[in-house]
């Protein structure tokens, strides 16, 4: 059986708006400039659509990782003999900025969802700011393809 996980959008935000922008664009100038609509029409789709995704056969024992440019899939494809968990990791990242005399510090938690298979390789299915979202996306990711969730974050922070 196959399932897929979305990962995030090839895009950031800016460029999402700016595509349902186009696609406004496109459709309303496709019948006076037809050119300019369709580029309009493509670019908008283009820049919504464009995504990172996992698939995974749990039956061929295949898993693609891969960038989806309008329904072309690009990246590679490992095999693996079982997936042994989904877990969750963390670190924390900080800056300092400021002049010598009053530094500034802003540190923050990122959490990070890995797949790791039975020959110890991982791969990298997300990562995230705030870990309530990122596990509730990830533990019913586990589910679908059967095995446990574990959570390493406590020991990190």
């Amino acid at each position: 059986m196959k399932h897929s996980f979305f990962i995030k959008s090839y895009f950031p935000i800016q460029f999402i708006v700016l595509g349902g922008g186009l696609i406004l664009i496109g459709l309303f100038t496709i019948l006076s400039k037809p050119f300019l609509g369709v580029a309009a029409l493509l670019f908008g789709i283009l820049f919504i659509s464009t995504h990172y995704k996992i698939d995974i056969d749990m039956r061929k024992k295949v898993c693609h990782d891969f960038l989806w440019i309008l329904g072309f899939k690009k990246g590679e494809k490992i095999s693996f003999d079982e997936v042994d968990c989904v877990f969750i990791t963390s670190t924390s990242q900080g800056q300092e900025w400021g002049p010598v005399s009053v530094r500034f510090h802003n540190k923050v938690s990122v959490y990070y969802a890995f797949i790791k298979f039975s020959d110890g390789s991982k791969m990298m299915l997300k990562e995230a700011t705030y870990k309530p979202d990122l596990k509730k996306e990830v533990r019913q990711f586990a589910r679908k393809i059967n095995v446990e969730l574990k959570d390493f974050t406590l020991a990190n922070n």
